[in-house]
């Protein structure tokens, strides 16, 4: 069989994770905060800024905007990722790249290096700026000495090195809540969050004309309807309806755009919403699964109630779900639903891993008594050996018996 390639793909859509979109929607106050900090230097406090937000919410799309932002005004721009080890070493290599050194970035220090880049830009009034995604996935060492670094660099020495890092929400419960990580501790933060059904409806509209392709009123309105999303969802039913549409051939209709949003649903749910139901704790997950049973908003008092949680662990998860961007609780101890996760999405999951409700155990009074809380394992039928897997229930990878 021979691969035939055809005429390219024309949608304008990228509904795909850490590529930038066509046009980036609805972030132009934060993008225009940027360039202000870093146009001001060193000494101001968004020099060094932090974005946080969850699964699908574009943090990388802004790094990549503010990245090139950056090189189309001379600096120079160094982009890492986090989310293995080593990155110091991926710095060192960036660096032997500017220089040309072909080292193994083993021969300089990266800090020395580093300060050197920023002397020599600041001569033609630029900067250097070093993007790090992934940041909530970062070796604790690793980070530290990061940290002190560009401390040094940009603080101590007020040279021009500005630090522009993406990572989850979680990131304030994990990171953020080490004491050694006084550095990242008083970096500035944006928070990088769902986008309003008018920037949903703008992108949607201002991406489809920018192709040069016409799109109804009724399609746009049935957009709107949508809600509060995040920008991977918009790519997802923007791409769907260009297609359910047969454009650029053709316009793109009320029928297209209520079928893509539709058809999207199961997408975001298998590759955002799934994900980040196995990245929560027990305690997360028996927290949002009781508020979706109260329909999503109810009193504190009530969750405690229903889930049997202590004080202590019923705090610690809904701070989890709150840095995570989950859940919105206001001045009377009101808990509601934030729209990041759809309840029909937790009600899924929380019926597909625990259909009797058997698992629900509470973890508190099994430490109380002396016995380490039990992990609900995934016990799949295995298809070759006659067992069943012994991984805990929602791993990565393949099933193992042993």
């Amino acid at each position: 069989m021979t691969i035939s390639f055809n005429t390219p793909d024309l949608n304008p859509f990228t509904p795909d994770f850490g590529q930038s979109p066509t046009l980036l929607i609805g972030r132009d106050a934060l993008l225009a905060r940027v360039g202000t900090s870093l146009s001001s230097g060193p000494r101001h406090p968004g020099f060094t800024t932090l974005l946080l937000g969850p699964r699908g919410s574009g943090k990388t799309a802004v790094l990549n905007s503010a990245a090139d932002a950056a090189k189309q005004h001379g600096w120079l721009v160094i982009s890492v990722d986090s989310g293995t080890p080593n990155v110091l070493e991926r710095i060192g290599h960036a660096l032997d790249r500017l220089e040309q050194l072909g080292t193994t970035g083993q021969t300089l220090d990266n800090r020395y290096r580093l300060s050197r880049f920023a002397e020599k830009a600041a001569e033609h009034e630029a900067g250097v700026l070093l993007c790090v995604d992934e940041i909530h996935s970062g070796d604790r060492i690793e980070m530290r000495r990061l940290g002190d670094d560009i401390q040094h660099i940009t603080k101590r020495e007020s040279l021009p090195l500005a630090l522009m890092g993406a990572g989850l929400g979680e990131l304030r419960y994990g990171l953020l809540a080490d004491r050694k990580m006084t550095f990242f501790q008083r970096c500035h933060r944006e928070d990088v969050g769902l986008l309003s059904p008018e920037d949903i409806t703008d992108g949607i509209r201002s991406t489809v004309r920018s192709a040069a392709v016409s799109i109804s009123e009724g399609a746009l309105d049935a957009v709107l309807s949508v809600g509060h999303i995040t920008p991977f969802h918009m790519q997802v039913i923007g791409s769907k309806m260009w297609t359910l549409a047969g454009a650029p051939d053709f316009e793109i209709t009320e029928w297209a755009a209520r079928e893509a949003i539709r058809l999207a649903l199961p997408e975001v749910h298998e590759k955002v919403h799934e994900p980040a139901w196995y990245d929560m704790t027990p305690a997360s997950q028996r927290f949002l699964y009781a508020l979706a049973e109260f329909g999503g908003v109810c009193d504190a008092r009530d969750i405690i109630d229903k889930t049997s949680l202590s004080r202590k662990t019923y705090i610690d998860a809904r701070r989890r779900l709150e840095y995570g961007g989950y859940i919105r609780v206001d001045d009377q101890s009101r808990v509601r639903v934030s729209g990041l996760m759809p309840m029909d999405s937790v009600l899924r999951l929380a019926m597909k891993d625990y259909p009797d409700g058997s698992d629900w155990q509470d973890q508190d009074d099994e430490k109380r008594n002396g016995r380490p809380a039990a992990i609900a394992r995934c016990d799949k039928k295995m298809k070759r050996v006659d067992g069943r897997c012994i991984l805990p229930r929602g791993h990565s990878g393949g099933c193992r018996s042993r």
